[in-house]
């Protein structure tokens, strides 16, 4: 799933992976989606072959056909011989036959320091409180979707454009993004992340952020963010009474 710490099998809707060996002795072996490697042992008559594989969905349909070595995936099996093969399927965005619509959630937390405990409260450090985050939704270029917008129960979806902010307060309730396209095609998406940044009242620059590091996404993820702390001064280190 080209290394996103994001992505996984139920949430690109796959089920199976099948592999199919085509040749003298025709099988196909399917077993449940996952990461982990799976290893089989079959018997075949001697000739050549060609393996493929194809993800599928949970009725059986073939969604995603990823790109596979060639110098790997073709071999001729001699007689009374063995031939060990190491096959890696990437299911990339690109590998799915059609468009993926899907959006994702996150939870939010604040730290205040690689040895402090994240809060998930407006108030992370003694009088300093957190009113408001800007989310945006980034595409690979890290250039802000003008299209993603943040659900919010009954009433019209927020856009994330970048200047709109959502109440620190709301953030506990309102965390689901609306869902995007994921293709290869134009318009669409291949990668998204997202950057978050939560200011303290009359700040105009985050206490919290991960602007220099942008947390990926996948269709129908489900993220874990922990902003760190990157502004110590002016309102963001301003201490009042609790």
């Amino acid at each position: 799933m080209s290394g996103n710490p994001s992505a996984f099998c139920g949430g690109l809707a796959l089920t199976d992976i099948e592999v199919a060996i085509d040749g003298p002795t025709a099988k196909k072996l399917r077993f449940p989606c996952t990461t982990t490697a799976q290893t089989f042992t079959e018997s075949l008559d001697p000739g050549d072959y060609t393996l493929s594989v194809a993800g599928l969905g949970a009725n059986g349909k073939k969604l995603a056909v990823p790109m596979l070595d060639a110098d790997v995936t073709s071999f001729t099996l001699v007689p009374e011989g063995f031939q060990s093969v190491d096959l890696f399927a990437d299911f990339t965005i690109a590998s799915f036959l059609a468009p993926i619509e899907a959006g994702f959630s996150f939870s939010l937390a604040l730290l205040s320091g690689p040895d402090e405990l994240p809060f998930t409260t407006c108030t992370p450090e003694p009088g300093l409180v957190i009113d408001r985050a800007r989310i945006t939704v980034l595409d690979a270029d890290l250039q802000v979707v003008p299209t993603a917008a943040l659900r919010d129960g009954q009433n019209p979806p927020i856009v994330l454009d970048g200047v709109t902010t959502v109440p620190c307060d709301e953030l506990g309730k309102i965390r689901d993004i609306e869902p995007l396209v994921w293709d290869d095609a134009p318009m669409a998406h291949e990668e998204l992340y997202v950057r978050i940044e939560a200011y303290a009242a009359g700040s105009d620059e985050p206490c919290y952020g991960n602007g220099d590091d942008p947390t990926p996404t996948a269709p129908n993820a489900s993220l874990a963010i922990e902003l760190p702390r990157i502004a110590f001064d002016g309102a963001c280190a301003e201490m009042t009474d609790p």
